[in-house]
């Protein structure tokens, strides 16, 4: 951080410093100090849509879902393909349980990419979501055919296995998980999880 802070004393004006500063705050959760720089870097490229979404992120982050999607709806009027706004958007419309519009958003990026991942999998979590479990484990087994080390889709497909009772094939999928990110304690704790669910307790 105090990098950027130098290198905005010497160039106040320097957009790679505010928005990377920008980014570093929304990190460590310090949503109003980024919001700031983002809105600093804005007001230097006032159509720049990828300033837009990562200020729609941050208020997504904020569960200020309104104004999420105000910020990707104004990214999506100045560049209507933008399939970054169109995933963040899809992704802010799962959380707020209107799934049918962030099927509609992902299935809109599929066009333009028909192997993009993040799209994929945000369409099996929001599936997931809607407790269509069928239809999510069939997303996560395409991402991962296209990518067999994708630990977002690997974690969302064990979720969705043990939400299905098919404990034995979510548990491969929690350990591939830790063997993939082994100093992340998600894996470890949705393992013992789903330990606990079928009484092995030790």
């Amino acid at each position: 951080m105090a990098d950027f802070d130098r290198a905005l004393e010497l160039n106040s004006n320097y957009e790679t410093a505010i928005v990377s500063r920008a980014r570093t705050y929304r990190r460590i959760a310090k949503y109003d100090a980024a919001l700031a720089d983002f809105n600093r870097a804005l007001k230097l490229a006032p159509n720049d849509t990828w300033i837009l979404t990562n200020i729609g992120i941050t208020y997504r982050q904020m569960k200020q879902y309104d104004k999420a999607l105000e910020s990707f709806n104004k990214a999506l009027k100045v560049k209507l393909d933008d399939t970054w706004a169109i995933k963040n958007r899809g992704a802010t419309y799962a959380e707020i349980e209107r799934y049918s519009d962030a099927i509609i958003d992902f299935d809109r990026v599929l066009t333009f990419d028909s192997e993009d991942i993040w799209a994929i999998t945000g369409r099996g979590l929001t599936y997931y979501k809607a407790k269509q479990y069928e239809n999510a484990l069939s997303e996560f087994n395409r991402v991962l055919e296209l990518n067999s080390s994708y630990e977002w889709a690997i974690g969302n497909r064990a979720r969705t296995y043990r939400r299905m009772g098919q404990y034995e094939n979510a548990l491969k999928d929690f350990t591939r998980t830790i063997e993939l990110t082994p100093n992340d304690d998600w894996g470890f704790a949705n393992r013992g999880i789903t330990y606990r669910l079928i009484g092995q307790y030790d």
